[in-house]
């Protein structure tokens, strides 16, 4: 896989060499700062002042029916009391767009190269990566829109003794809009993994949206997930703890999203919800070897909620002030916890 990867730069290099040349570029800072009350999710409650440093170059190429985008950015995390956690993700990747014929169907396809590169201690999740996807939007008829596609990514955790990673993603997903300003849209999902072992997962939603009066909408949404094929691996995705896996766990989720229009081009977006996950595997008791009993599975009931206020100011910048809540209830007690705060503020700059 690393050759591949290392290939696909080359190729990458030669690309971006001959698109800029005539390209339009745009560039785009952020920042993020935030304080988390619980910045590990775990029962010791550990807090933290995190901030989020990024930037973004983009040249862009349009056609009468095409849109072409090519990217570079990076992103750097610093903890202000765990800095052994600092770490940076480094992107480079194309985007293409596509009108299929007259209307608004569209075609979606894009390829990018990752470096995620951590401190001492947490290098484990360092990793080269690729990613490719490519998704349709088709109208049926003007009031039934069907949306499918397809996502891969491939890693090489190097630090790891099983060091390939590949992550396999399928949608459906069908929207029918109403005369009444309502919105029915059913989705299903199915993701494979191989990680040293391969499982896979299959999610169910359904959602329903409607807009309340021309500034207000409110949607509501329930999915289920299910683990047709299962194993016991560890998913190195994101950068949370290495036991919390989606592949892991079954279970139910409720949620309820509000989004108000306010004067002065703010927006206020209020969400919460409900979550049970079955996990497959055993508490972190049973782990380090207490006597495994019928009830040593670990299953939590996350209760959570955010308020994202946006704020626009002129063309070029955007501001948001977020809040988030989440309470977790876990048979494993390394994971139980009562609450956990979030509040962040992020800028973002666009040239």
């Amino acid at each position: 896989m690393v050759e591949r990867i290392l290939t696909r730069a080359l190729a990458f290099c030669f690309v971006f060499t001959s698109f800029t040349l005539h390209a339009e570029m745009t560039k785009d800072l952020s920042i993020a700062t935030s304080y988390d009350n619980n910045a590990f999710g775990d029962a010791d409650g550990q807090a933290d002042y995190i901030t989020q440093l990024g930037g973004t170059l983009s040249w862009w190429d349009w056609g009468d029916r095409f849109e072409t985008q090519l990217y570079v950015n990076s992103q750097g995390y610093l903890f202000a009391q765990s800095n052994e956690r600092n770490f940076t993700v480094n992107n480079a990747g194309i985007a293409f767009a596509r009108q299929l014929g007259l209307g608004s169907n569209r075609l979606y396809a894009g390829s990018s190269l990752s470096l995620r590169m951590g401190r001492s201690g947490y290098e484990i999740y360092d990793f080269v990566g690729m990613k490719n996807y490519l998704t349709f939007k088709w109208y049926a008829r003007p009031s039934l829109m069907l949306r499918t596609g397809y996502t891969m990514r491939f890693r090489n955790y190097h630090r790891q003794k099983i060091s390939r990673y590949e992550d396999h993603y399928l949608f459906a997903q069908i929207n029918q809009f109403f005369p009444t300003r309502t919105t029915v849209r059913g989705d299903m999902s199915f993701g494979y993994k191989r990680h040293g072992a391969s499982e896979g997962q299959l999610v169910l939603g359904i959602q329903v949206a409607q807009s309340l009066t021309n500034d207000t909408g409110l949607s509501l949404r329930y999915q289920n997930r299910q683990n047709p094929i299962e194993d016991s691996a560890q998913d190195l995705f994101s950068d949370e703890d290495i036991l919390n896996d989606r592949y892991d766990y079954s279970g139910h989720e409720w949620s309820a999203r509000l989004t108000q229009q306010l004067p002065m081009r703010m927006r206020l977006v209020a969400e919460g919800g409900y979550e049970i996950r079955n996990y497959q595997t055993v508490t972190t008791q049973a782990a380090l070897g207490a006597i495994l009993l019928s009830d040593d599975f670990r299953i939590d009931r996350t209760t959570f909620g955010s308020l994202v206020l946006e704020k626009p100011l002129g063309d070029r910048i955007n501001t948001q002030l977020i809040y988030r809540f989440e309470r977790n209830l876990s048979t494993d007690t390394y994971y139980d916890y009562n609450s956990r705060h979030n509040l962040s503020v992020n800028f973002e700059i666009g040239f």
